[in-house]
């Protein structure tokens, strides 16, 4: 299971599989709010790396307070 790592201060990044590379999702820990920062790349990716990682930080989908996507991919 992949993990988030802490980059600096309160953010954290989880690198998701994708191809042969990896799409980055972070979680950013404020004095009052949660974000998470792009969301991977498909809606499998959710069920199976990111929550799985939240949890291993203690959150949960329900901790997020901001979503914030940087990029949108429309896949056919």
């Amino acid at each position: 299971m992949n993990t988030f790592s802490n980059e600096i201060g309160d953010i954290y990044r989880l690198k998701v599989p994708f191809d042969n590379i990896y799409t980055s999702v972070f979680f950013i820990k404020t004095d009052d709010k949660n974000i998470l920062v792009d969301c991977a790349t498909f809606k499998e990716d959710v069920d199976t790396c990111i929550l799985p990682a939240l949890q291993v930080l203690g959150y949960g989908i329900s901790d997020i307070d901001i979503l914030v996507l940087t990029v949108y991919h429309m896949l056919q």
